[in-house]
């Protein structure tokens, strides 16, 4: 059975860039984030955003903190099959920080979230992942 080859996560502008790197020391070696990309702060729209990440040579995963993405942007979405791992703001923290829990969440989940098939899209929480179906 062949091996399913692993998306690059990247770290979208509302969550801290420095969890790329702590990815990258974990073995997630080519995680980037928006911040290390020079986009981060640049006014770029998200549509703007998904299109480049469609036109990477690899597949992308883009972890990210904008629950509303989702709805927002639908159309583009869909017309780019992009990739999202989206942390869920509404679910418990369990007594986390939201800093605390935003960590927690793409820690724990990184393998699943580099895994995902390309054009799929996931709401992560600490006790799991939902399907987001637009």
């Amino acid at each position: 059975m062949p091996l399913k080859r692993r998306c690059v996560l990247v770290i979208d502008e509302d969550l801290n860039w420095k969890v790329a790197e702590e990815l990258r020391r974990r073995g997630f070696r080519s995680t980037t984030s928006a911040r290390e990309r020079g986009l981060a702060g640049q006014g770029v729209k998200d549509p703007d955003w998904l299109d480049l990440l469609s036109r990477e040579a690899d597949p992308c995963v883009l972890v990210t903190f904008d629950n509303k993405m989702p709805v927002v942007h639908r159309d583009v979405i869909l017309k780019l099959n992009s990739t999202l791992a989206v942390i869920d703001s509404r679910a418990d923290r369990e007594g986390l920080t939201m800093e605390e829990y935003k960590r927690e969440i793409i820690h724990r989940w990184a393998h699943r979230m580099a895994m995902q098939p390309p054009g799929t899209r996931y709401k992560y929480r600490l006790n799991g992942r939902t399907l987001l179906s637009l």
